[in-house]
């Protein structure tokens, strides 16, 4: 009897916990994909019930799907198997389960966070169904890189797949292979298969990868080691580049699956070319005072894209085999340096070329200068030199006792050196200038002189007298009258004067002209004249003789009216010889 009770009592303890494992796992049987489920006190989505995957789904005091926030690893590592990710995971996480409602952490078979290619096997950002990205609010890792890169992967608010640096702090989600109903075969430590077919093509500084990928069904992606580095790809082609010419590189290529098993690899020892002649050759040069035109050679080994040609910070691109680089300084040195970059964009590292500008020439005269003086002012005028080395003209002004041009041409101006005694007046860049400073009856000389970069010409002269003013300066006289009242006034000036004229001709001439008539009528009559009547021959005679001896008498006045005054005068001195002269 004793002994059946201790049996019954042993009964009591262990059906309860057969019963709870049984009642577990008959719940996990009926699960679907997309079903949730607890499990240790937490609430997980169930991806697929035939391999018992899962993924955390209870919120955290920020509302998102997490177990916790923290970084993939510290040390900035992106290799999942190394990461301090997984070890907290597999450290920590079954500690942090609650197993009181009877599930046992022995259901658990692994431990790991989703690979990228799951997420977007059974997220609805891409083709999914089950994971959707408007239940979270931040970025949450993944344990796989991304393809083509050696970064691991995120998936952010959006739903999309980032890349962040492994050292930042992202949230966690939990990924469980369990059994007990759903729970698949044991965790896959198989490797995929290696490629096949591994061909390369080189070049200087690039080696091209070829081959063909495994066909495993849970293969992920493909490792390429190299120099240190490691890379990833999905693709059957990878290239390397930035390499070193003649220069010997190990690469092994390995196949990774989604369980992140590596397969053995392949490696390979390829040497890259011999680097090709990118530069320009024969170079030559052309220079002005404000140019340098370049001529060169372009490379032939490789597939030209352009020529960059620097100079002064600046950056100029040409395709041609010259090219010209204006608005420089004369006189000035430039260092050139000619690079050529292909069409992948490499660049050459470049020729380097320093040339020097020719000096600029001496300032050109004016032309034509011509001067004019007046009373109070000299007007000089002339013509600048048609040529781009030209600032300005400079008059200068000197006062001379006596005229220094021509005897023949006072006017005529001349090319001198320049002369200390000269001032300056002023400075321009137009044709003309009036100095108002000058004293009447003065002579002035004149010297015009052109300035370009700092030199100056000799100069061109004139030389020129400041008449004496006029007796009376009528330049600023305003009259009281116009043109018009002149005119008027004039013409009653006449009106009055004109009559008084006419009377004092008649006096002059109505006698003659009575006396004409008188002898054109008794000249008309037959036989003789009276002898005493006027007009007759006699009194004309008479007449004509007067007129002579008062003309006679006026004459000899004049004359002694001249000698009076002949004598008033000082007697002259005799000149003076002239040398050579009798």
């Amino acid at each position: 009897m004793k002994k059946t009770a201790m049996i019954l009592m042993a009964l009591l303890f262990v059906l309860p916990s057969i019963f709870s494992e049984h009642a577990h796992a008959a719940a996990f049987d009926n699960a679907s994909p997309g079903d949730t489920i607890q499990f240790g006190g937490v609430e997980w989505i169930v991806l697929d019930p035939n391999t018992g995957r899962v993924i955390w789904n209870e919120s955290d005091s920020n509302g998102n799907p997490f177990w916790k926030t923290r970084t993939f690893d510290d040390g900035n590592s992106n290799d999942w198997k190394t990461s301090d990710l997984k070890t907290d995971l597999d450290d920590n996480l079954v500690n942090s389960l609650d197993f009181s409602n009877g599930s046992s952490p022995n259901d658990i078979k692994k431990i790991d966070l989703l690979s990228e290619s799951e997420y977007k096997q059974y997220a609805t950002y891409f083709d999914g169904s089950i994971l959707d990205h408007n239940d979270w609010d931040a970025y949450w890792w993944t344990k796989t890189p991304s393809s083509g890169s050696s970064l691991v992967r995120a998936v952010n608010y959006a739903g999309s797949v980032r890349s962040p640096t492994a050292a930042a702090s992202r949230g966690v989600r939990p990924a469980l292979n369990l059994e007990s109903g759903i729970s698949g075969p044991p965790e896959d430590t198989t490797p995929p298969a290696n490629i096949s077919n591994l061909n390369s093509s080189v070049t200087d500084n690039k080696i091209e990868l070829s081959y063909d990928l495994p066909n495993d069904e849970d293969f992920s992606h493909i490792s390429i080691s190299s120099n240190g580095e490691t890379y990833q790809t999905t693709e059957s082609s990878f290239s390397l580049e930035g390499l070193e010419s003649s220069t010997d590189y190990e690469i092994t290529v390995k196949s990774v699956d989604n369980n992140g098993n590596e397969s053995s690899g392949v490696t390979r020892t390829v040497a890259t070319a011999e680097p090709a002649e990118m530069e320009v050759t024969n170079i030559t040069t052309e220079t002005t005072d404000s140019s340098i035109t370049l001529n060169y050679d372009l490379p032939t080994d490789i597939d030209l894209n352009h020529v960059n040609i620097s100079v002064n910070g600046e950056t100029f691109q040409t395709t041609e085999n010259n090219y010209m680089i204006d608005s420089l300084e004369a006189g000035a040195s430039y260092d050139i340096t000619i690079t050529t970059v292909d069409t992948s964009g490499s660049e050459s590292n470049g020729v380097q070329v320093t040339e020097t500008t020719a000096a600029a020439p001496e300032p050109q005269e004016v032309n034509n200068l011509e001067i004019n003086p007046e009373h109070d002012k000299v007007t000089l005028t002339w013509e600048n030199p048609d040529t781009k080395y030209f600032d300005m003209a400079k008059i200068y002004r000197r006062s001379a006792g006596e005229a220094t041009a021509s005897a023949w041409n006072l006017l005529a101006p001349k090319t001198v050196s320049a002369a200390a005694e000269y001032e300056p007046l002023f400075e321009t860049n137009g044709t003309e200038f009036i100095d108002h400073s000058v004293e009447p009856e003065t002579n002035y000389d004149y010297k015009v002189t052109t300035t370009y970069n700092g030199m100056e010409s000799a100069g061109v002269t004139a030389t020129t007298t400041v008449p004496e003013p006029p007796l009376i300066d009528m330049g600023e006289t305003e009259l009281p009258f116009g043109v018009g009242a002149l005119i008027k006034s004039g013409n009653g000036l006449l009106g009055i004067v004109g009559a008084f004229v006419l009377l004092g001709l008649s006096f002059i001439f109505v006698p003659k002209l009575i006396r004409l008539i008188r002898q054109s009528f008794g000249n008309g009559k037959t036989g003789t004249t009276a002898p005493n009547a006027p007009g007759t021959d006699k009194e004309l005679k008479q007449a004509r003789m007067t007129e002579r001896q008062q003309a006679k008498l006026m004459n000899q006045q004049r004359k002694q009216h001249d000698k009076a005054i002949r004598e008033t005068r000082q007697p002259r001195t005799p000149r003076e010889p002239r040398a050579g002269r009798g």
